[in-house]
This record gives C-alpha cells, sequence and structure tokens, in this order.
C-alpha cells in the first residue's frame, strides 16, 4: 500500500489530474444541488401562488426557469 501511495505522489501528472477531476465534481455536485433545491422551492411559491386554481405545467412555461421566485405577501389579487 505505501509503494502504490509513493508511486501516486511521486508521478509527474497524476496528483494534479486528481486534485482537478475533485474539485470539478464538488462544483458539479454544488450546482445540481442548488438547482435541485431551486426548483423545490419554486415549485412550492407556485402552488401557493396558484392555489390550485391554474395548473403548475401552464404557469411554469410563464416565468424564467433559472430564477428563484418569490412570492410577496403584500399583493393581495384576490379581491
Amino acid at each position: 500500500m505505501a509503494a502504490a501511495w509513493e508511486r501516486f505522489i511521486g508521478h509527474r501528472v497524476l496528483p494534479k489530474a486528481a486534485l482537478v477531476v475533485l474539485a470539478a465534481s464538488l462544483v458539479a455536485a454544488f450546482v445540481l444541488v442548488r438547482s435541485e433545491r431551486r426548483d423545490a422551492h419554486n415549485a412550492g411559491v407556485l402552488d401557493t401562488a396558484c392555489g390550485g386554481v391554474l395548473s403548475r405545467d401552464s404557469v411554469r412555461g410563464l416565468l424564467p426557469g433559472d430564477e428563484t421566485w418569490e412570492l410577496y405577501a403584500d399583493l393581495d389579487l384576490t379581491g
């Protein structure tokens, strides 16, 4: 085991390539998790805003997909 580790550390390119792959994986995981959390938040906002009257899919196409939506409580459009 120690000999394999010494060969890995002593290799000219392999440690740097491993760091690049690790960094790319961490960035991809961060972007994926953030996107999924934003989508879940936006789905909750649509459910609250539409109140079940409009279908979520029809309204989703009208709003930008790459932004986090906010629902403001001071806009009362029920009356």
